[in-house]
């Protein structure tokens, strides 16, 4: 809903609201905002992920070894082989956070009018770190995989750098930095993120 939007002929049941116009914010409604920021992660996930796997494909397929690996193929040298452990790590630690953000946000749904500030501040603590790690993930992957694939993976009839282009104009729509400001301050002195449109 960001900018202008209509919608035509959409039930929408009174359960699905968040807040009632005319009405002051509850926690409940106040979950707007993590909803929005969860699918943010959601779509740098999506984009580590891709990169991920288009670059293994690429290795498997295309990739020429480093003449000083000593190995036949790309798939074989164990620097590259690390390195893709490592950016699995990133991936997954993302995948499994994100999981995590998603049980939480939809069992305060659940909670309806009963979601306290307390609860809610959790919600958006747990978007938070799947949002900065997803964010992590997406950028990092989608530069590293040409370090793994090679210069001639670079050309344009590959389109890898598609998910790397579009994780930083995705990552740049809020600053991740103050998800970590309220990670850091929760951690310091137990203070739960302020309800934002961000937060």
């Amino acid at each position: 809903d960001s900018g202008t939007v209509r919608f035509d002929a959409v039930r929408l049941d009174d359960e699905e609201l968040l807040q009632v116009p005319g009405q002051g914010p509850t926690p409940r409604a106040t979950l707007r905002s993590q909803i929005a920021q969860l699918i943010m992660a959601q779509l740098y996930l999506g984009l580590a992920e891709g990169a991920f796997d288009e670059a293994r494909r690429y290795t498997a397929t295309r990739a020429r070894p480093w003449s000083a690996s000593g190995v036949a193929r790309a798939v074989d040298d164990p620097l590259v082989q690390h390195r893709y452990g490592d950016l699995w790590l990133k991936v997954r630690a993302a995948q499994a956070v994100a999981a995590d953000a998603v049980d939480l946000l939809r069992r305060a749904l659940e909670r309806g009018e009963a979601l306290t500030a307390q609860e809610r501040g959790e919600v958006a603590l747990a978007v938070a770190e799947a949002k900065v790690l997803a964010h992590r993930a997406s950028v990092e992957v989608g530069s590293q995989l040409f370090e793994l694939t090679g210069a001639r993976s670079t050309a344009a009839e590959f389109g890898l750098d598609r998910f790397w282009r579009n994780a930083r104009v995705h990552t740049l729509h809020d600053p991740v930095d103050y998800k970590l400001r309220d990670l850091g301050r929760f951690f310091l002195d137990g203070r739960i993120p302020d309800p934002t449109a961000y937060s």
